[in-house]
């Protein structure tokens, strides 16, 4: 199975999710030494390493990577992958001290996280997740929590409450505490150890 890049890219991912970037980076690493530069899961590795080396500081790496997911043809997930590198780039000026430039670039990548959203061809990732990142980057760029306001009470309305449901529910209710000026840092660490993707999370964590 060390050539399967679909379980490479999993295990990557769940490496990150602990915690164990540099792991995430490697199996990143060695997924697209596997992948078909055509397939999925090549962007797909792109994209863990750009968020593994953002919780590292690595901004290099970073840069690098965002910017061959920008002018990379990923077809129906070109909005979605745009979005990750904008979102991930604007995390690195925010860090940089460039808090114009970052909102700019938060702004953007809500754009193109909505571009996906509005896509009508069938797409790979959860709507529910795309929904969460267009509120938390809205909310960076322009301060604005009506999006996170509508995802929480979608939410609340969805039939059943999966995990994946009641982990975006603890995010975006994270996010909306901190728009409030409350301190969420302990409860944040404490979310990402019980399972809420530090994806998810990254905008309070870096």
């Amino acid at each position: 199975m060390a050539h399967d890049p679909e379980k490479l890219y999993r295990d990557g991912f769940a490496a990150f999710d602990k915690g164990d970037y540099q792991k995430a980076v490697t199996l990143a690493g060695e997924c697209l030494r596997v992948a078909a530069h055509d397939s999925y899961w090549y962007p797909a590795a792109i994209s863990l390493r750009c968020w593994a080396a953002n919780f590292l500081a690595d901004n290099d790496t970073v840069a690098r990577d965002a910017y061959w997911l920008l002018a990379y043809d990923t077809d129906t997930e070109k909005s979605w992958f745009d979005g990750l590198a904008l979102l991930n780039l604007a995390l690195v000026s925010r860090r940089n001290g460039d808090t114009i430039e970052a909102d700019l670039l938060f702004q953007v990548a809500s754009e193109r996280y909505d571009a996906y959203a509005a896509d009508p061809r069938k797409a790979a990732e959860s709507p529910l997740v795309n929904d969460l990142f267009v509120a938390v980057t809205r909310w960076a760029g322009h301060g604005n929590l009506d999006r996170l306001n509508e995802l929480a009470e979608k939410l609340d309305n969805h039939a059943g409450k999966g995990k994946e449901i009641k982990r975006l529910q603890r995010a975006v209710d994270l996010y909306r505490r901190l728009a409030r000026g409350e301190d969420v840092k302990g409860d944040v660490e404490k979310a990402a150890g019980e399972g809420v993707s530090r994806a998810f999370l990254a905008v309070i964590m870096i």
